[in-house]
């Protein structure tokens, strides 16, 4: 007998067992959620390198299409060959870029870290003078006050003996803590051989990226419809744009501005000039905050070698910031990320708050990313509503309905 086949309940049938499938494997994941993350930190960190490497083509890919296009095809092409080896441009390119990106690199370290090792230890020297000068002050201000030099001292010494307490707790994990100095000797090593290689994969992605990106809108198409496929090509490209114009100009605004605070602090004498120029430079790619994180430490470190530098030193960036808020950072990002203040402070307090340093670098290109996939989505519905996509449309509407415009004619 031939059972009757109904296509309605086969599909509810088929529908319901695959939310009942999803329900379980969400609730064992949950469960397992350490595992599961344990098992996703491993794949990370054996992957790391191949990480790194796309990571080191993306950031290079604006100078290898720089000496690709503008330097070589067509110096190339005006040699007239009479055969070209295919991909030799793209060679060439690559080992311009790979070449002066590691000189820059090599010529950066060899100027900053002698400089940062003299500085870190000039201040390591001077500490001490710095606490004696603060002790005398600290006496002659108790002097008048016997009351307050009583309690002072009282403080002291339950200070010192609960110093003491801790260091004789701490005593027996020495040997931990020394492991420790241990494991992080070898992480150091780690992150440098897996930089390493990741130079090394760097140079395969940047010689076959066309390559990879046809594999990738391969796979799209072939697993979303055609009109999905194309709208995400078309957010990924957008965010392409966004992410990438916002991290390579931002990283140029910040060494112009590291080299510009270097050139100022320079011509006013100011102490650890090198020292407070990289921190003001680094500092500088995080949006907003990045002046004042930079700022007060670097105005502190001076302050106690020399306070009329650091009013000098504070006064100067405060004239820096503004230049580079409003001319050198303009001319270099533009619109890139299209967001409100609102939305560059929202992007960093949260994203710093969940990932740390590099949630605040990377939080606003991210949120920007995330703001201009949801737009798409809302605006996409809004079209197939009939109803504008311009946010100016319902600005003034008080009403909870559509704009009246778009409203049906004779309601």
């Amino acid at each position: 007998m031939k059972f009757p086949w109904n296509k309605r309940y086969l599909s509810m049938g088929i529908t319901a067992f695959a939310v009942i499938a999803c329900s379980i494997l969400f609730y064992l994941f949950l469960r397992n959620f350490n595992v599961v993350a344990g098992f996703l930190g491993k794949i990370t960190s054996v992957l790391m390198p191949v990480i790194m490497g796309f990571a080191i083509a993306y950031l290079l890919n604006p100078l290898l299409n720089f000496f690709e296009q503008k330097c070589f095809t067509p110096l190339l092409n005006r040699m007239k060959l009479k055969k070209i080896p295919k991909g030799l441009s793209r060679g060439l390119g690559i080992f311009a870029t790979l070449a002066l990106t590691i000189a820059v690199l090599a010529v950066l370290i060899s100027l900053i870290l002698p400089q940062l090792f003299v500085s870190i230890a000039g201040m390591i020297e001077k500490m001490p003078a710095y606490f004696n000068d603060l002790k005398e002050y600290g006496t002659e201000l108790l002097k008048s006050n016997p009351d307050l030099s009583q309690f002072v001292n009282e403080q002291f010494d339950l200070i010192m003996k609960y110093l003491q307490t801790a260091f004789d707790k701490l005593t027996p994990y020495l040997n931990d803590l020394l492991g420790g100095v241990t494991q992080g000797v070898l992480g150091f090593i780690n992150a440098v051989k897996d930089l390493l290689i990741g130079f090394i994969v760097s140079i395969y992605i940047m010689a076959a990226r066309e390559k990879f990106l046809a594999q990738a809108k391969k796979v799209v198409y072939a697993v979303f419809p055609q009109h999905m496929g194309k709208k995400l090509m078309r957010v990924t490209l957008k965010t392409h744009r966004i992410f990438g114009g916002f991290l390579t100009g931002k990283i140029l605004d910040a060494m112009i501005v590291g080299i510009l605070c270097f050139i100022g602090t320079s011509i006013f004498s100011c102490p650890y000039a090198l020292l407070v120029s990289v921190l003001i430079g680094v500092t500088n790619v995080i949006p907003f905050f990045g002046p004042f994180i930079g700022a007060i430490p670097s105005a502190l470190i001076i302050f106690l070698e020399d306070p009329a530098k650091a009013l000098i030193f504070i006064v100067f960036i405060i004239i820096l910031q503004q230049v580079d808020g409003n001319i050198i950072a303009p001319k270099i990002l533009g619109d890139s990320t299209g967001l409100s203040a609102f939305w560059v402070i929202f992007a960093i307090l949260l994203f710093g708050g969940l990932f740390g340093i590099l949630g605040m670098f990377i939080g606003v290109p991210a949120f920007a990313v995330i703001y201009t996939i949801i737009s798409t989505l809302l605006e996409d519905r809004l079209e197939k509503k009939g109803l504008p996509t311009a946010t100016e449309d319902y600005r003034a509407e008080e009403s909870a309905g559509p704009p009246p415009e778009e409203q049906p004619a004779g309601e």
